[in-house]
């Protein structure tokens, strides 16, 4: 017996639901190991909103970036004008 297309719609709906999932789980885990990366070598917490990251704050790595030129999650220097 075939779906009906509201059936099918439905399926597709669910199906793209669980991508976004993924994506977003996926996308988590990078901003918690970046975090972790960053905090084991020497990591400075900015001043600046940082949406992407976990701490909502921009994150530098005084190892790799000692002048602080790219937060490790949105890339923004710490100084801004």
């Amino acid at each position: 017996m075939e779906k009906s297309i509201e059936e099918l719609m439905a399926d597709l709906r669910t199906a793209q639901l669980g991508v976004k999932k993924a994506a977003d789980r996926e996308a988590h885990a990078d901003r918690l190991v970046r975090l972790h990366v960053a905090t084991h070598e020497g990591a400075h917490f900015g001043n600046w909103g940082c949406d992407d990251s976990p701490t909502k704050v921009c994150v530098y790595n005084d190892l790799r970036d000692p002048m602080h030129d790219s937060c490790i999650f949105c890339d923004g220097p710490e100084e801004r004008k």
